[in-house]
């Protein structure tokens, strides 16, 4: 009986380092895990630049040009929570925003005005609100050369510099369509309308007395069906 127990009492001290192994190991793992979630979460200062890329190639024609640049970063939820609004004359546009998954708006040519913002942009606090914009450019009083423009990237992750803080000269990463493009995301826009010239031809121009072209907006809305024709 005696050498029964004293040989139950050596395994058992077998058994107890490897045990206490275990949990250590285990223990390193969640803390390894935890830390890698910490770098991906939201929140975090990130500096990157947002490039507007017409939809044809080089060069440009004029109802083409870029005079401005709008980027609006927001949440993929249903209202679409802004999180950065920066307008700005430069293509690419540096911006300051914070790290995370998110939508990112890109409007160019925003006012009639050439070079000119359109102030009220500036409080929209979701995209619900932007989307529901009734005659949100006016186009008769455009020129050929400022033509808004729009374009959407979905589902794009930004994250913040390998280590340091995130700056002009240590920029983030973002990530998007399964590509990674470093510290500048491309965004293609698409005009939102076109000027064309109409010449009409007539044997007589007894025969012409009038011209009348309907269906065309007087405005358009970015993400919305919602315009007044005449």
């Amino acid at each position: 009986m005696r050498i029964t127990n004293q040989l139950n009492k050596i395994r058992c001290l077998q058994k107890t380092p490897l045990i206490a192994l275990l949990w250590l190991f285990l223990g390193t793992a969640c803390t390894l895990e935890e830390d890698n979630d910490a770098y991906i979460d939201e929140g975090r200062n990130v500096y990157l630049s947002v490039s507007a890329l017409n939809s044809k190639s080089a060069p440009a024609e004029p109802d083409e040009t870029i005079n401005t640049v709008r980027v609006i970063i927001a949440k993929g939820n249903d209202e679409g929570t802004i999180i950065t609004n920066i307008f700005g004359v430069t293509n690419p546009l540096g911006i300051d925003t914070k790290s995370g998954l998110y939508d990112v708006y890109v409007i160019t040519n925003e006012s009639e005005t050439v070079g000119g913002e359109l102030l009220e942009l500036n409080a929209i606090k979701n995209i619900a609100e932007l989307k529901n914009r009734q005659g949100a450019f006016d186009l008769t009083k455009r020129e050929i050369t400022n033509l808004p423009m729009f374009g959407v990237v979905r589902n794009v992750h930004i994250s913040v510099p390998v280590s340091g803080v995130s700056s002009s000269s240590n920029p983030g990463n973002v990530q998007a369509n399964g590509q990674n493009y470093g510290s500048t995301l491309p965004v293609s826009v698409n005009r939102l309308a076109i000027k064309i010239s109409l010449r009409l031809m007539s044997k007589s121009f007894e025969e012409l007395e009038s011209v009348t072209l309907t269906n065309i907006p007087d405005s358009v809305s970015l993400l919305g069906d919602a315009y007044e024709c005449t």
